[in-house]
């Protein structure tokens, strides 16, 4: 190696010190954009915890904590083979790669924390109703199938060049998981709260909503705010901090944020509330934040704030018309937060891309982004109804009424 450095000369030598740097500084960003997404179950426990009736709070921090443990045990032992590993079919991977490769381990931990965020999403829709026990069965199904399997249509060329991966190849865009994280984990969500349906008390015999206000809205909107900042990582934890590239998602995801947050203050103003409601304010920032993040790196500052507004209006109104509309309970938005806002942000990028990404006209580009969501909602809802159905031959997945009277803290946990 010595004799190798010798041999060049010294502008050389210049240039391949600056690129072994760079990488060293790729990989320590990665790392800590890991940590910065990991970190996001914080957010989301305390958002949640916050979200659902204290009866219920340990048992909803409990799925939250324990989502690291299951996502992380099947995603590295079976996830990650069918999410990145080789395949013919652009349809799911066998292998091709190994955890021991330390050029690929950076990626793998960080979609980790990807597929834990995903779990996550339903945690939260379902709480306060489902068995814990059930629902660890639910997160393993998410880890080792949900996620993955449309993880590979989108990403499944990540780590393998040229491996097949049907939307990838069609010319699918999504930088950063705002169809492969949040549509599939919402349209997840939304298809076990169907499954398992509305808590007791929800609706009255008319079909009213009967309020049932949460443990702690100071909790939810510290959550908000730790999502907020863990979310630079989730975007641009793959663009090297040296590139424009990593500015302008660090900017968009930002902006995305305020304009999501301010969506959900002008909902308030614009359904006549004499005051602005903690949650609504919740599910516009995070709306905003989940929109933005299939076109974080091809959209401008301009976009990022119509998406960012936009995105984070869908989750408001998406969330006020699955409760009341299609009596789909969720105590936390999470459906209206990832798969409305997820799904909205996602075919706003043919409007707002720049020209310099555009490999298709925008009109095409539309369709395929159509197909990319549609999929993602029938895969994440029609594998779990089918998971939990199998499941529930074998186990109850809901509490008794009596016991979610009681409050799953006691019943599961033996805690109050």
């Amino acid at each position: 190696m010595l004799g190798l450095y010798t041999a060049v000369s010294g502008q050389e030598a210049a240039f391949v010190a600056k690129v072994t740097e760079a990488s060293g500084i790729d990989t320590l960003w990665m790392v800590i954009a890991t940590a910065l997404v990991m970190f996001m179950q914080g957010g989301f426990l305390l958002l949640e915890a916050g979200s659902v009736r204290s009866k219920n709070t340990i048992n909803v921090a409990q799925k939250n904590a324990t989502d690291l443990v299951i996502s992380g045990c099947i995603f590295m032992t079976l996830g990650a083979t069918i999410m990145f590993g080789a395949g013919t079919t652009g349809l799911f991977g066998f292998g091709g790669f190994s955890f021991s490769d330390t050029q690929h381990q950076p990626m793998l931990i960080y979609q980790f924390g990807f597929c834990a965020a995903a779990a996550t999403i339903v945690s939260g829709a379902i709480a306060e109703r489902m068995r814990f026990h059930a629902y660890i069965f639910l997160a393993a199904i998410i880890a080792a199938l949900v996620y993955p399997m449309f993880g590979h249509l989108v990403w499944g060329n990540a780590l393998i060049g040229g491996n097949p991966a049907f939307l990838a190849d069609i010319g699918y865009l999504d930088y950063a998981g705002g169809s492969v994280v949040h549509v599939v984990g919402g349209a997840a969500a939304l298809g076990a709260c169907y499954f398992v349906g509305p808590r007791v008390g929800r609706y009255d015999e008319d079909g009213k909503v009967i309020p049932m206000p949460g443990h702690s809205s100071v909790l939810s909107l510290f959550g908000m705010v730790l999502l907020g900042i863990a979310w630079v990582g989730f975007n641009a934890g793959t663009a090297s901090p040296s590139s424009p590239a990593f500015t302008q998602i660090v900017v968009n995801t930002v902006v995305a944020l305020c304009f999501g947050g301010l969506a959900g203050l002008v909902y308030d103003l614009l359904r006549g509330y004499k005051s602005t409601h903690p949650k609504t304010t919740c599910t516009g920032v995070l709306g905003g934040l989940v929109g933005i993040t299939a076109g974080c790196a091809y959209v401008s500052f301009e976009g990022a704030m119509v998406i960012g507004f936009g995105a984070g209006l869908a989750a408001t109104i998406g969330a006020k018309c699955l409760l009341h509309h299609f009596r789909i309970d969720d105590p936390v938005d999470a459906i209206g937060t990832h798969l409305v806002a997820g799904a909205v942000g996602t075919l706003m990028i043919p409007l707002f891309i720049k020209p310099e990404f555009l490999t298709m006209g925008r009109i095409d580009l539309l369709f395929v982004q159509i197909s990319g969501v549609a999929t993602a909602i029938v895969w994440g809802a029609g594998a779990t109804i089918l998971a939990l159905k199998a499941f529930s031959l074998f186990s109850p997945i809901r509490v008794t009424e009596e016991e979610e009277k009681i409050g799953l803290n006691l019943v599961e946990h033996n805690e109050n």
